[in-house]
């Protein structure tokens, strides 16, 4: 089936300590079935604080909300925490 799909993403990042940074993410998509009235949207926002424990560790605490809407379904809605912690690190041959 052909469709046609739009996204938008949009990402605001500051730093506010020295050793920590505020994210918020926001994105949108949506995807038109074209041989059929079939559409389904996505979206999602995120808000992220990001601190830097030592060299190359951080951790990261966030919320993400979510919502899907598909015709002849009912909308979904998400909401999630997370923490996680991080080591960023390098290959080198």
């Amino acid at each position: 089936q052909e469709s046609v799909t739009s996204g938008l993403f949009l990402t605001w990042t500051r730093q506010m300590t020295p050793l920590g940074t505020l994210s918020l993410s926001l994105s949108a998509a949506s995807q038109d079935v074209l041989v059929s009235d079939d559409t389904t949207m996505n979206a999602q926002a995120q808000v992220m604080w990001t601190q830097e424990v030592v060299q190359d560790w951080a951790l990261d605490l966030g919320y993400i909300y979510a919502q899907r809407d598909e015709t002849g379904l009912d909308t979904a809605n998400s909401n999630e925490l997370f923490l996680n912690l991080r080591k960023d690190f390098e290959f080198r041959p």
